[in-house]
């Protein structure tokens, strides 16, 4: 099992930068221009078959629940039905698994 998912000759991928162009560029940044998001262009990695095979095994254990919604448009559509349908009372909380700026956050 541990030579399946073990990856050799993986590259160290490229780290680059793509403007926020949606931002607005705070008064006197003129020049600096937008924040970037940072994007790491990885197209393999050494965990890519150890993450492969964790995903395989948690989706199959959430699928089921009523909790779970795979995609934005399913999430979107579920809002829509729960708003037409008059059954929000009280206090309604919906989650998402979204970080901000997850990888600036880090530490080195």
């Amino acid at each position: 099992m541990k030579n399946a998912v073990v990856a050799h000759g993986v590259k160290i991928p490229p780290f680059y930068g793509t403007r926020k162009d949606h931002k607005d560029v705070p008064p006197g940044e003129k020049e600096k221009g937008p924040k970037v998001r940072p994007v790491c262009g990885a197209e393999d990695c050494v965990t890519k078959r150890v993450s492969y095979l964790l995903c395989l095994i948690g989706q199959h254990l959430i699928e089921d629940e009523p909790t779970h919604c795979d995609s934005t448009i399913n999430l979107l559509e579920e809002i829509n039905r729960l708003n037409k349908s008059n059954r929000v009372h009280g206090n309604l909380i919906i989650g998402s698994l979204g970080i901000n700026a997850l990888y600036p956050s880090l530490d080195w």
